[in-house]
């Protein structure tokens, strides 16, 4: 190999070298630019705020330095309220009464506005911005606000042809969607039907058919949501539904338990006192005849000792008496 044939070779790896650096400096760079477009002032990362259907929530919007206005926009079209730090004025453009706005402050070290909503409800859910205008430009602060709404859970079993059933499991209107699972899940198949609600709730029901040669003893319907505190599970027997919190359930056996000890106890209880009662009568009838039996026979005996004098002396009073001689 000449010298011509390693300089080409050499000027070809490193052509192929800066290549693979630039591929992979794109690759890494490419998300630092997006995260910082995404960071500057008027495209902010949203904050997931989520409660429960009736609860309250609070979002916080502080911010440092001279600011100019300050003011809530709800989905990005409708303005809740204004703080005009300018003219030291504030405005409730909302007339929502579950509305309210705290802590608003303007001054050069710290400038605060809070939202607040009382009894959160289904139409509150979305998208809330606080916007802060200052020498700099226009900041924001954005919340994504999600409702969250607790399913109601029924569950029936239906008989079918070919000694088959059908058990169904329905969480109705929640929000987000529930996850049902079947436990144990190897006894036949199952479906899953979506419905979705105006009011963005979602109906989730579960079909599971099973052949009754496979259903022993029990099936589990086992819903998971975020408004459960754990995963709730609900028994099926095979005799029809029966229902019960998994949660729930060693507080219920701990409570029965205890009654029947509590039972337990009183009828032992009630066994001793009847024995010691029906041992005390026995000995006090015992005692009874005893104390009888002795008095009525010495009653006779001193009885019978005088009459028998008193007819020896009648009789022998009447007896002819022989003369004398």
């Amino acid at each position: 190999m000449n010298f011509l044939e390693i300089g080409f070779n050499s000027k070809k790896a490193i052509s192929v070298e800066m290549i693979s650096v630039s591929t992979r400096l794109h690759v890494v760079l490419l998300p630092v630019a997006f995260l910082m477009a995404f960071a500057r002032p008027g495209y902010p990362i949203a904050k997931k705020v989520s409660t429960l259907l009736g609860n309250k929530v609070l979002f916080s919007c502080p911010f440092d330095g001279n600011v100019t206005k300050m003011s809530w926009v709800f989905n990005s079209k409708l303005q809740i309220a204004a703080l005009r730090c300018d003219l030291n004025e504030m405005a409730l453009i909302s007339n929502n009464s579950r509305i309210i706005i705290q802590n608003a402050t303007c001054n050069t070290f710290k400038n605060e506005m809070n939202l607040q909503i009382e009894s959160v409800q289904l139409a509150d859910d979305g998208n809330y911005t606080c916007e802060i205008l200052d020498q700099r430009g226009v900041h924001r602060l954005a919340f994504s606000f999600a409702v969250t709404v607790p399913p109601a859970i029924s569950f029936s079993t239906d008989n079918k042809p070919n000694n088959t059933m059908m058990a169904i499991c329905t969480a109705s209107n929640g929000k987000p969607a529930a996850e049902i699972t079947w436990y144990p899940n190897n006894l036949g198949n199952f479906s899953i039907n979506i419905t979705h609600h105006s009011n963005r709730t979602v109906t989730v029901q579960s079909k599971y058919h099973i052949s009754i040669h496979h259903f022993s003893e029990e099936i589990i319907c086992a819903v998971n949501h975020p408004a459960f505190d754990g995963i709730k599970n609900y028994t099926i027997h095979q005799n029809g539904p029966a229902s019960y919190d998994s949660q729930l359930s060693p507080k219920i056996l701990f409570l029965l338990y205890l009654i029947a000890g509590v039972l337990a106890a009183c009828l032992c209880l009630l066994a001793v006192v009847a024995f010691t009662v029906r041992c005390f009568n026995l000995q006090i009838e015992t005692a009874f005849r005893n104390c009888c039996i002795s008095r009525s026979s010495q009653e006779m005996s001193q009885s019978n000792g005088p009459f028998i004098q008193m007819e020896n002396f009648i009789y022998d009073s009447f007896q002819p008496q022989k003369p004398r001689n």
